[in-house]
């Protein structure tokens, strides 16, 4: 039989063959256990990458593939109370894992219940708290709970690695092995992309504001300015995100120039409905400037030109 990638995402599977095992053995429900006595598996871990690349990599269907194989299908709705469904299917076998985001705030937590119903009726709770470390890195804490772990775990012998987290193991070392064969550990950018030089230091806030606006959007790397650099420690060197599958850079300036923003050169939206079109024109203007209120001005039923209170010129056109 084929392994690929991840040896058909061992890690995963080994942590539910698990709990496929204790519906077997026991008639253990959640309802009569008692949550204090509940073991769970807590794995801590030192990354290379901004906590923006390790957040991707469990959220991101581009780069969670690297846990799966090629042919795996992804349906995420990243959002708190939103769903989701991993499906691959091998000999005629179909493996899906299901859950819910429970907490959601990028890059530094996500929160999500665990299952894999065509093989057991358990479901666990993951927990990813990710922090900023030592020259750029991160430090990412792992927590499993539930019934399915607490099983394998109350019956582990002591001094024993469980079979849980020695697949967890393999996914933490599949990622970086991923992200030590990209040249510099650095996200591959278009050879043309719009970059927006910020005087300051609000790279930053500018970028997670615009995030927001946008229902497709994300950042996908973050480069800090360190210790000693240039720009003023922790600042944004270089980062890269993208508004509704287009990518800009943003960096925050170390020397302040004499000049800014202009709105000769502005963001263009196509939005799709009245109720897109005002919010986004309410949420860009605020704090800002109004250069062309909406209206009809011939070219277009409704149009509206503002001024964010970054200095960002955009664009809104009713589609």
């Amino acid at each position: 039989m084929k392994r690929s990638v991840t040896t058909i995402m061992v890690s995963f599977l080994f942590a539910f063959f698990a709990m496929g095992q204790t519906t077997e053995r026991t008639s253990i429900t959640k309802n009569n256990i008692n949550r204090q006595d509940m073991k769970s598996l807590k794995i801590e871990r030192y990354f290379k990458v901004t906590p923006e690349r390790v957040f991707s990599i469990f959220t991101n269907p581009e780069e969670l593939i690297v846990w799966w194989t090629p042919d795996t299908k992804f349906d995420i709705d990243l959002r708190v109370g939103g769903q989701y469904t991993i499906t691959r299917e091998e000999n005629g076998i179909v493996h899906r894992m299901t859950g819910k985001y429970l907490e959601v705030e990028q890059p530094n937590k996500l929160k999500y219940t665990c299952a894999m119903p065509d093989f057991s009726p358990i479901t666990d709770t993951i927990t990813i708290e990710i922090h900023p470390g030592e020259n750029g890195g991160s430090k990412m804490v792992f927590i499993q709970e539930g019934v399915g772990i607490n099983e394998e775990l109350k019956e582990l012998p002591e001094g024993t690695v469980s079979e849980s987290e020695k697949g967890w193991q393999m996914g933490f070392d599949l990622m970086e092995k991923y992200w030590n064969n990209q040249k510099n550990n650095r996200v591959e950018v278009p050879r043309i992309i719009s970059s927006l030089t910020f005087q300051n230091n609000d790279a930053e806030q500018a970028m997670n504001f615009y995030v927001s606006l946008f229902d497709n959007a994300q950042i996908i790397d973050i480069q800090r300015w360190g210790k000693d650099a240039p720009g003023k420690e922790g600042t944004i060197m270089q980062a890269v995100f993208e508004l509704d599958g287009q990518r800009f850079m943003c960096s925050d300036s170390p020397p302040v120039h004499n000049w800014d923003f202009t709105p000769a050169v502005s963001i263009y939206v196509e939005c799709e409905d009245e109720e897109e079109l005002e919010r986004l024109f309410l949420k860009l203007s605020e704090n800002g400037q109004i250069a062309m209120p909406l209206d009809n001005y011939g070219f277009s039923k409704r149009f509206g030109w503002v001024i964010d209170r970054f200095g960002v010129s955009w664009q809104l056109n009713l589609k």
